[in-house]
């Protein structure tokens, strides 16, 4: 039975160019045109459905996501215009006294600064990680400068923080994210025709469709594969980001490709450094040449004199 393009793709949530550039990779399913109104076969619907129907785990986060806040309601008038006030409730001497004998808190004591006893420091929360990757992960869109090239980072993380990485040159043939996009998810999934595993990039667009970067993990170049799956090996096991970003500028390469790349998977991951975090690398400003230097939103900033660089 015949279906019109612009029924399938309402029902599967994706946009109207990911669904033609699908079948158009697939012309032994028949002819396919770029019209909202072009009725496709069995053939070419059983496969969008295979290929684009997005469990309910994913689009439920999408949702929320990417879901807008809602406007805070103005407070307004309690009584509608004319409507008679209650009369004030009429107050006993003796409830009069006991209104004003009765405490009220207006704030905390600190009974252990009183008493010249040190405050007990809070140990830092352990971020729980899944023992195995969940199947979809919350994901950053990270644009910069590597050199004079631009570059994009696919980073999913849980409970905030880093968990993997793709990461290289911004190519918009094989793999165009609009730039207004800065959010989505990374789906691990079977492939439809090869049965392997491969991550998909899923981001919902200005329009509200959801649509699908296929196979990141063999989009970027090969060379850095085998790096990227290291560095994202010690993300998983919970490693803070500034230890790893000190892994990664210790790796001795002889490619200077790898090294462009290393240097652009420092700048992706300088973000998620905690603020306050204390530089240990022995790095010391190259303006007053103090070492008491500190991580702020990603940059290095002295203390001191307050210089700071990034990058």
């Amino acid at each position: 039975m015949s279906i019109r393009l612009n029924k399938i793709i309402k029902e599967l949530n994706i946009g109207l160019q990911t669904a033609v550039d699908f079948l158009s990779k697939r012309p032994e399913l028949g002819e396919v045109k770029n019209e909202l109104a072009f009725k496709l076969n069995d053939a070419q619907q059983e496969a969008l459905q295979a290929a684009f129907r997005v469990d309910r785990e994913v689009r439920s986060q999408a949702v929320k996501l990417f879901k807008k806040p809602e406007k805070e309601k103005k407070p307004g008038k309690e009584r509608a215009a004319g409507a008679a006030a209650e009369p004030a409730k009429a107050v006993t001497p003796g409830e009069a006294l006991l209104n004003r004998q009765t405490a009220k808190p207006l704030g905390k004591i600190d009974l252990d600064s009183l008493s010249g006893k040190p405050a007990k420091k809070e140990e830092p929360k352990e971020v729980l990680r899944p023992k195995k990757r969940p199947a979809s992960l919350e994901a950053d869109v990270v644009r910069f400068m590597n050199g004079k090239e631009h570059w994009i980072a696919l980073v999913g993380k849980i409970n905030n923080q880093p968990y993997e990485i793709f990461t290289g040159l911004a190519d918009e043939d094989t793999r165009y994210i609009p730039k207004s996009v800065t959010k989505g998810f990374i789906v691990k999934q079977k492939d439809v025709n090869t049965g392997a595993s491969r991550y998909d990039f899923h981001y919902v667009d200005k329009y509200g469709y959801t649509n699908i970067v296929g196979g990141i993990s063999h989009m970027f170049n090969k060379e850095y594969w085998n790096y990227a799956k290291l560095i994202s090996g010690v993300l998983r096991n919970g490693m803070p980001v500034v230890d790893v970003l000190n892994l990664i500028n210790g790796l001795q390469l002889d490619s200077e490709t790898i090294n462009t790349w290393k240097n652009g998977v420092e700048r992706a991951l300088k973000r998620y450094i905690p603020d306050g975090t204390k530089d240990d690398t022995g790095k010391v400003c190259s303006k007053c040449g103090s070492n008491e230097l500190v991580y702020q939103e990603g940059c290095l900033v002295c203390k001191s004199c307050g210089y700071s660089k990034c990058g």
